[in-house]
């Protein structure tokens, strides 16, 4: 039987049973995106007008459902709250006005969150900046891991070893090892080579040049003749260093983005769930990713393949940490690593 208007406006402790969460509206927010990810009913479903209502009804500066404005607050009931005061505003046209007076047992607490929230500038665009961060995370990781483990490839010692065997047919046809032709002949099949395994990098990884543009002998007298060989395999070998170093810094940026989810996090269930996917995952990508370097050391591969792999390697450590967490939030007796380690000390 649903829960009549009086009772749900008089009766405090139950509203202390069916806490909201306090949601702070981010730039390019609507109402409808904000229930779909909070709720996950989309706009198209029945439920999707009763919710718009529960919203609006209980949120006094909420005027118009099509117009709501970054940095304010709204109060989002948990769902089965939804039901009960969805069934009480059908059943007996429940005054929006009297449902508002609920809000003056939250009011303290909103007003707490309000004015713990920045007024500076930087500050609020520091703010939005983390949010952003904190909301797109997992795709830029995803991502950026796929692009750094391809560059490891495109640039490995096997790769540039095409290129300097540009520059050692050269000394052999200058020192008369083989002929002009021969050189030229075995130049064109080194270059066509890089280009075949690095794709459509190329130019990325030349400085915007085809490969067989750079990789040519300088004329000059002023310079080495392998002047333009020397500068590009130096480029080479800056970026190889990019895609080693961006590895551990990805984790270590995995490993604070992961802190601050745990620090704001609103149950040691939550907290710990993040622990063992953050631990899990980060393990299986850093085995993966020193075996894939391994590999690569002495079975160079091209850049579709490299691209696969790169995936398979992001894949498989993002999967995994998800699967941990399945796994730890299905178990009967789940022990607290976050509290008994520590990370409750550091992320909090």
């Amino acid at each position: 039987m649903p829960l009549s208007a009086a009772n749900l406006i008089s009766n405090p402790s139950f509203a202390n049973t069916m806490q909201p969460i306090v949601y702070v509206i981010k730039p390019g927010d609507t109402l409808g995106r904000v229930i779909f990810n909070y709720y996950g009913v989309p706009m198209n479903s029945p439920r999707y007008q009763t919710l718009l209502k529960l919203i609006m009804a209980t949120n006094s500066g909420l005027e118009n459902p099509n117009r709501i404005y970054a940095g304010k607050t709204l109060l989002l009931f948990p769902e089965d709250y939804g039901h009960r005061a969805g069934q009480c505003t059908i059943e007996d046209a429940l005054n929006a006005d009297k449902l508002m007076s609920q809000q003056t047992f939250y009011a303290p607490m909103l007003q707490r969150y309000q004015n713990n929230l920045p007024t500076g500038t930087n500050e609020q665009e520091a703010f939005w900046a983390m949010s952003w961060l904190q909301e797109n995370y997992d795709f830029l990781s995803l991502t950026t891991g796929v692009g750094l483990t391809s560059l490891g490839n495109m640039t490995s010692e096997a790769h540039s070893a095409i290129i300097r065997q540009v520059d050692l047919d050269y000394k052999a046809y200058k020192q008369g090892q083989i002929t002009q032709n021969q050189y030229n002949y075995r130049r064109q099949q080194s270059l066509a080579l890089y280009k075949d395994k690095v794709g459509p990098l190329e130019k990325v990884l030349l400085k915007g040049k085809t490969a067989r543009e750079a990789i040519r002998i300088n004329r000059s007298r002023a310079l080495p003749a392998s002047a333009n060989i020397d500068r590009h395999l130096a480029h080479l070998g800056k970026l190889s260093k990019v895609a080693a170093n961006g590895g551990p810094l990805l984790t270590i940026a995995g490993g604070a983005m992961s802190c601050y989810n745990i620090a704001h996090a609103n149950t040691t269930q939550e907290k710990n769930e993040i622990f063992v996917e953050t631990i899990v995952g980060a393990t299986t990508g850093t085995a993966a990713s020193g075996a894939l370097a391994l590999f690569l050391i002495s079975n160079p591969v091209g850049w579709v393949m490299g691209l696969t792999l790169a995936a398979g390697i992001t894949a498989m450590s993002y999967g995994s940490g998800k699967l941990a967490r399945y796994g730890y939030t299905k178990l009967g007796s789940q022990p607290d690593f976050v509290t008994s380690s520590i990370v409750g000390d550091v992320c909090r």
